[in-house]
């Protein structure tokens, strides 16, 4: 996960971001991936910016699908027992 958070370079400030300066970020080609709908997708084309719908089929033999790239973590409840872990488990929160 920290290899990712590095990768993606994201950063504790990025969740403060509220939807608007994301769009904006996006449409000027700071992001490269955006939390969005179909329609979202359709008007950025119509403004001339190449975005396509990418959809994300589930890992778990479900056949659901979830419309738009997400990052989400889940941390174990046996973190609570663990001091150690439990500060590298919201270092990043």
């Amino acid at each position: 996960m920290e290899q990712f958070i590095k990768d993606a370079d994201i950063h504790p400030g990025d969740i403060e971001l509220s939807y608007d300066p994301v769009i904006e970020m996006f449409t000027e080609g700071q992001a490269a991936v955006i939390r969005s709908g179909g329609s979202n997708t359709v008007a950025f084309n119509h403004n001339n910016i190449n975005a396509v719908f990418l959809p994300y089929f589930g890992q778990d033999g479900e056949q659901w699908l979830l419309t738009y790239p997400a990052f989400q973590v889940a941390l174990n409840k046996d973190l609570e027992n663990d001091k150690s872990r439990q500060e590298k488990g919201f270092a990043g929160a």
